[in-house]
């Protein structure tokens, strides 16, 4: 088992820390091909640096994230059922050209008690 640290903007932790998300999304990059299910992910809210700790249930791997939002329920991924759910929302953060280059990755998450 191996303890990854990643950064999450203040209502994304919320939710996980409530229990409403189960799905983080990501870049399939190098830093998270390294994650596997059982290891454990410290989230660091960026703004009070409040930390919480999740255990990886499994991995979900896509070629983008239109293709991602096909497979996951938006509401697994924090989205609340009145709100507008898109795949384009992923793109300010992950340009499509570096979607292509490394995929996009699902991880479902259980929160430690």
């Amino acid at each position: 088992m191996t303890l990854h640290k990643l950064d999450l903007q203040v209502e994304p932790f919320k939710m996980i820390e409530e229990g409403s998300k189960i799905y983080e999304l990501r870049l399939f990059d190098e830093r998270r091909r390294t994650i596997r299910p059982f290891d454990q992910i410290e989230f660091v809210e960026t703004q009070s640096k409040k930390k919480l700790l999740v255990t990886v249930e499994s991995l979900h791997i896509f070629n983008n994230f239109k293709q991602l939002y096909d497979y996951v329920d938006p509401a697994l991924m924090g989205y609340k059922k009145d709100q507008h759910c898109s795949y384009k929302d992923m793109e300010k953060y992950y340009p499509l050209a570096r979607q292509k280059a490394h995929k996009v990755v699902a991880i479902k998450i259980v929160l430690n008690k």
